[in-house]
């Protein structure tokens, strides 16, 4: 197809731009349209500019500052207006607020919103959380069309009258299931016969790190666990919880027991050296660690938050428990350490979960599928 269809992508970060967006942009580029990118940072974009996709730095406001916001609405829409862009998709939080008010301001065609996780929270206080859902309501009221990663969000945007049903279509999550499939053990420098957990994400607040230390603190086989953190820092992180995670970790006792990689790109051979998969997050649309963790075939704990219990029928494919509950956490592990079989089972039932419904082609196809619905349905295509 070859077009002269314009579509720029905002995200927060130029780390969320390469591990998350890419397959996006290089499918819709390979449909023909031209496609630009509008993000902070230059770090992690290089295997972007040599495809000849080009990149716009830009600033997001860190914290709620109203006159930040403004400003960079401005910026943004100065950037924009006089493109040619006929779909401006926004994704995180702040980015996205940002370039649907900006998208409005410009008169841009298709204002499209990609919820990566609305709001409001199962860990919200009610009047928060009921605040939060007005706020997304009132987004919604001048954006084209939302894309949630969640069902649930979905339904509850359609019944409580946010959006209308042909305004919002759910698009799940996936992953790259030949990159993360199981193969045999790498050398990552890990070499403990222990029985190995692992976490990935970046360590900032709101992930509930600190809960799976407490809870190996207290598990019946503490001394033959070891705990491999996946992750770091990034330089737009705004609430870190890196110090917070070692202070922790030696008032535990836990030093000589726990791994913190730093940021890396081979995340699918650490999880290929590990035995049991944590996801302790209590704030997701669809985790993608999650999903990345099943697709390897691990068995996998998560918190029962939204997002992840649409991903995990629990002690099936996966176990689910309580967010902020390590004594509940620290239980499914003791019993999954004695358990080989179980651990197999529900490892074999992750994987095929990932294959069947949340492979990363079928996830680009339906966000590229929803684009052209939507150029169609503006006379474009």
């Amino acid at each position: 197809m070859s077009t002269n269809i314009k579509i720029l992508q905002v995200c927060n970060t130029d780390f969320y731009l390469k591990n998350f967006l890419t397959p996006l942009i290089l499918a819709l580029r390979d449909r023909g349209y031209t496609v630009e990118c509008l993000t902070e940072g230059t770090c992690w974009i290089g295997h972007l500019v040599d495809q000849g996709i080009r990149i716009h730095n830009f600033h997001f406001p860190p914290k709620a500052s109203p006159w930040q916001f403004l400003l960079a609405i401005q910026r943004m829409k100065s950037i924009i207006k006089d493109s040619g862009f006929h779909i401006v998709n926004g994704h995180n939080r702040n980015s996205s607020i940002v370039s649907r008010v900006a998208s409005l301001m410009a008169g841009i065609p298709i204002n499209l919103y990609t919820a990566n996780g609305f709001y409001y929270h199962d860990n919200q206080s009610a009047l928060v959380n009921k605040f939060s859902e007005l706020f997304e309501g009132a987004m919604a009221k001048f954006t084209t069309y939302t894309l949630s990663q969640s069902e649930e969000d979905t339904i509850r945007m359609i019944c409580n009258g946010w959006i209308r049903p042909d305004r919002i279509r759910t698009i799940g999550n996936g992953v790259d299931a030949q990159r993360f499939s199981p193969r045999p053990k790498a050398s990552v420098s890990l070499s403990s016969e222990k029985l190995r957990v692992c976490a990935s994400g970046r360590l900032v607040s709101g992930k509930g790190f600190e809960d799976i230390l407490r809870a190996i603190s207290i598990t019946k086989n503490r001394e033959n666990i070891e705990l491999v953190f996946i992750g770091g820092n990034i330089v737009q992180d705004i609430s870190p919880s890196l110090e917070e995670l070692t202070g922790l970790i030696s008032s535990l006792g836990l030093k000589d027991q726990v791994r913190i990689t730093g940021m890396v790109d081979n995340v699918e051979e650490y999880l290929n050296n590990s035995d049991l998969f944590i996801h302790s997050s209590y704030v997701e649309g669809m985790p993608r660690s999650l999903l990345e963790a099943m697709s390897i075939g691990l068995p996998c704990i998560a918190t029962r938050i939204r997002g992840a219990r649409e991903i995990i029928d629990d002690r099936t494919n996966g176990f689910i428990y309580e967010s902020h509950n390590f004594h509940e956490l620290a239980d499914v592990i003791d019993e999954l350490f004695l358990d080989k079989n179980l651990r197999g089972s529900a490892g074999k039932n992750a994987r095929d979960t990932v294959l069947e419904k949340f492979q990363e082609k079928d996830y680009v196809q339906r966000q590229v599928q929803a684009m052209e619905d939507l150029l169609k349905e503006k006379g474009f295509l």
